[in-house]
């Protein structure tokens, strides 16, 4: 990975890219995502959120420029069917650079079962494409820390593909020190590991491998049966 990272480092696409709506955003919990235009080619622009509560302060604890280089740096070097494809950054759109990335017109995993309904064979279809995804990630030391249907995309030929690098951890790292940090927000609490929650006990819980297992085992059951899928047995303050 720390060969791919220094080969592949993202390229600056300032001046290519239009984005004809300004007013119609996707939100997510740490970015807006933007339908923008590169070459008669729709693209997602993701640009960075910065909302005053007290979640958002604590995952913007490090410098924020240092968590989007390194968000940016290991997704430009990831090369994966199941795994969306980066194109690089655009400036001036915000305070911090946007992330440019292939759009899925199908949209998220979550998107569309719901809207296609899909039989059970693609269900499984969906399922090892995620799998795949994932085991592609571990096998480079890297933890998504963040799975979950909403950051499953589908693409072109209905295929799985992981998005939203935002809080990767990057196992067994020797490189600068902005690449080995934690977070202590922790990704989306109903797909999170219970070890993962923070407590008087655990103030700055790191994501794991497992983690991502027992994440990955959430997402399985609601993509395979959503109406028997999986909830949440208690109910979070």
């Amino acid at each position: 990975l720390e060969l791919l990272m220094r080969d592949r480092f993202p390229p600056d696409l300032s001046g290519q890219i239009s984005i004809p709506d300004l007013g119609s955003s996707i939100p997510g919990g740490l970015a807006d995502v933007y339908v923008g235009v590169m070459r008669d080619k729709q693209v997602a622009v993701k640009r960075l959120r910065i909302r005053k509560t007290n979640k958002i302060e604590a995952y913007w604890e490090e410098s924020n420029e240092r968590r989007l280089r390194r968000e940016m740096h290991v997704w430009s070097a990831l090369r994966h069917p199941n795994i969306s494809e980066f194109l690089g950054f655009i400036t001036g759109f915000g305070d911090y650079p946007a992330m440019i990335s292939i759009w899925y017109q199908r949209g998220t995993v979550s998107e569309y079962l719901d809207r296609v309904a899909p039989p059970v064979n693609e269900r499984l279809g969906l399922v090892l494409g995620i799998s795949y995804g994932l085991q592609y990630l571990h096998n480079l030391k890297i933890i998504h820390g963040d799975l979950k249907p909403s950051n499953v995309l589908v693409d072109d030929i209905g295929a799985a593909r992981l998005c939203d690098f935002g809080l990767v951890r990057l196992a067994d790292w020797d490189g600068p020190a902005g690449m080995t940090t934690t977070s202590p927000y922790t990704g989306t609490e109903r797909y999170k590991p219970p070890e993962l929650f923070i407590s008087k006990e655990n103030r700055r819980p790191v994501a794991t491998f497992e983690g991502d297992i027992y994440s990955l085992g959430c997402v399985i059951l609601e993509v395979r049966q959503p109406l028997f899928g999986f909830r949440p047995a208690l109910q979070l303050q």
